[in-house]
């Protein structure tokens, strides 16, 4: 017998009221556990918030200035979605280098969409494997750029300790496995992962795991 999923707590922003709606009335009716927060136009609004959402969908549509979603990246770390219609893949990459989990057209079906969010909520990346590749070359590249006499990321691993080192391997080995399967190959829970990770992006100056992905294909640690 398969367990019910856990309902999750869905935070929409989008800056068109008719889509934020649309959006929300269509998940609340799928009998896969959402529970809906009240959807909110903005990124700024989020932040004025106490609100603590399981995942947040973010119409990028009218989106304009990313500065407010960097702030909302740096100071929370719930999963983010990202619904795109005309984006180039450029600029889809760059959302999912600065922190953004996942991207689902909204030209996909709504099963493609309930999918993904219970994928990212896991702890996986939802991306076409070219996309990953696309950035992780991007990655690379601004490593590459931004060095001068050897890798920074390569002399900082001396301060890594002996779970970090291990904890790098085994997401070497398993690259796209989720977070939940991470702490389970390496005996530990996913808060004590989620720890581990984030003292290895602090000592490596990454911000998230799609850059130390990046470097690792590289293989720069």
């Amino acid at each position: 017998m398969h367990d019910t999923p856990k309902p999750l707590n869905v935070q929409i922003i989008s800056r068109y009221a008719l889509f934020r709606e649309a959006l929300a009335a269509l998940l609340r009716e799928t009998p896969t556990g959402f529970i809906i927060l009240t959807p909110l136009p903005d990124c700024q609004a989020l932040l004025e918030t106490s609100a603590t959402p399981d995942i947040l969908l973010l119409d990028l549509d009218g989106l304009g200035h990313t500065e407010t979603l960097n702030r909302l990246l740096s100071q929370h770390d719930f999963p983010i979605l990202a619904l795109a219609s005309h984006e180039s893949n450029e600029t889809l990459d760059r959302f999912v280098a600065s922190g953004v989990r996942g991207i689902v057209r909204k030209s996909d079906e709504p099963a493609i969409l309930y999918r993904a969010i219970r994928s990212i909520v896991k702890g996986e990346l939802w991306l076409e494997r070219v996309s990953t590749a696309r950035i992780f070359t991007q990655l690379s590249r601004q490593n590459s750029s931004g060095a001068t006499h050897g890798s920074p990321a390569t002399s900082a691993t001396e301060q890594l300790t002996r779970k970090e080192r291990q904890i790098i391997e085994t997401l070497r080995a398993h690259p796209y496995a989720s977070g939940k399967k991470l702490a389970e190959l390496l005996h530990i829970s996913d808060s004590t992962l989620r720890n581990h990770l984030s003292s290895v992006y602090a000592k490596l100056n990454l911000e998230n795991r799609m850059q130390l992905l990046a470097s690792l294909q590289k293989q720069e640690l």
